[in-house]
C-alpha cells in the first residue's frame, strides 16, 4: 500500500494543474465542493481531492511502477509512505526498524519530470532491496568511533554503495 503525505499530495497536484487549464478547472471544481464541508472536515476533504486527482491523472503511477521493479521487496513491505522533502539533501528512502515499511522523501516538483523521478525511485528501491537481502549483510548498528569519524565512514560507505547501485541499474 502506497500512502502519500497530505502536503506532498497537495504539492504534486498543484504542480500538475498549474500549467494545464483543463486540469486546473477540474481541480478548482473539486476544491469548491470541499469548501461546502464544515471547517473541521476540510483538511480531510482536500486530501481526498488530492488523492483522487493523483489517481485520475496517473501522478502516483511512477512510484508503483518503480516498486514493481523490485519483486523481492514488495512481499516484505506492508506500506510505503511517500513524504515531502523540502530540499534535495532531504530526499531519500529508508526502511523502518521492523523492516515492514518504507519511507521515501521527495520534493513535489520531481513529479513534473517523470523520467528523473523514476531514476531516483529505482535507485532508492535498490537501496531497500539491498537492506532486505541477507546476503548483502546490511546492519544498522552503532560504530565504536567518534561522531565525526562515524560520519566520515558512513559518507564513504554510502558513496561506494551508490556507485554499486548505479552499476547494477
Amino acid at each position: 500500500m502506497i500512502v502519500f503525505e497530505p502536503s506532498l499530495a497537495e504539492g504534486i497536484v498543484h504542480g500538475a494543474a498549474r500549467d494545464n487549464p483543463q486540469r486546473l478547472g477540474e481541480y478548482r471544481a473539486l476544491q469548491d465542493k470541499v469548501y461546502e464541508l464544515s471547517v473541521d472536515k476540510r483538511s480531510e476533504g482536500f486530501y481526498g481531492v488530492h488523492r483522487e486527482l493523483m489517481q485520475r491523472w496517473g501522478l502516483a503511477d511512477v512510484v508503483t511502477q518503480a516498486s514493481d521493479e523490485f519483486p523481492q521487496v514488495k512481499p516484505r513491505i506492508a506500506q510505503i509512505l511517500v513524504a515531502k522533502a523540502h530540499s534535495p539533501s532531504e530526499e531519500g528512502a529508508d526502511l523502518s526498524w521492523d523492516g515492514q515499511r518504507i519511507g521515501i522523501k521527495v520534493r513535489p516538483e520531481r513529479f513534473s519530470h517523470s523520467p528523473s523521478l523514476r531514476t531516483f525511485l529505482r535507485h532508492e528501491f535498490m537501496h531497500i532491496a539491498d537492506m532486505l537481502d541477507e546476503e548483502f549483510g546490511y546492519r544498522q548498528e552503532p560504530l565504536d568511533l567518534t561522531p565525526s569519524e562515524e560520519t566520515r565512514v558512513r559518507e564513504r560507505y554510502g558513496l561506494l554503495w551508490d556507485i554499486s547501485i548505479e552499476s547494477r541499474l
